[in-house]
């Protein structure tokens, strides 16, 4: 669905303003979608919103996918998973039919966006982010974990559960909270 359609050539699609694409569960919405079937891909102009399922939210602003949304690269992506985690990368590959999703030079935290800029109370930089949707898990190589932007320790590789799974071993992500008794502190899982 857009506001206008045309058809250019043999073998191309064009789609412009308020797009939206339906792919199975999957949702998508840009501004402008180009299809090209002879090369079965679509080249998506952003904003980009995919909706897949309740509890996975995906941003971006330009994208190279599949006709089938399953496999391709995206361009500065955010990936909100349970609407709980967010992972903010410069690029992202989906590949294996969309069961694995690889986010590069990424930041992730659970922190809301602080306002003014800041940086969030935690976060964990990595080379590359793995979602691992078959697994269930997270995966991150070259990891730094930081405290009000400050490194606090580095991990070659780091494990954690997709924040959809309710128990599972692996690095469990802190919660800030205050009480009137001890004051303001993280809260360990």
């Amino acid at each position: 669905m857009a506001d206008r359609v045309e058809i250019t050539g043999a073998d191309t699609l064009v789609a412009e303003g308020a797009v939206e694409l339906l792919q199975g569960a999957r949702r998508l919405s840009a501004t402008r979608l180009v299809y090209d079937r002879a090369a079965g891909l679509l080249q998506i102009e952003g904003p980009i919103r995919v909706q897949e399922g309740a509890g996975t939210l995906l941003l971006a602003d330009a994208a190279e996918l599949a006709p089938d949304l399953s496999e391709g690269v995206l361009r500065a992506v955010r990936l909100v998973l349970d609407q709980r985690l967010q992972i903010a990368a410069a690029e992202a590959r989906r590949s294996r039919g969309g069961q694995l999703f690889e986010l590069e030079r990424s930041v992730a935290s659970s922190c809301e966006v602080c306002p003014g800029g800041g940086p969030p109370l935690w976060q964990i930089r990595a080379r590359r982010v793995s979602h691992d949707l078959a697994a269930r898990k997270l995966i991150f190589e070259h990891a730094r974990f930081e405290l009000g932007g400050l490194p606090i320790f580095y991990l070659p590789r780091l494990s954690l559960p997709d924040p959809s799974i309710s128990r599972a071993s692996g690095f469990l992500t802190p919660s800030l909270r205050s009480t009137t008794t001890l004051g303001p502190g993280l809260e360990l899982p």
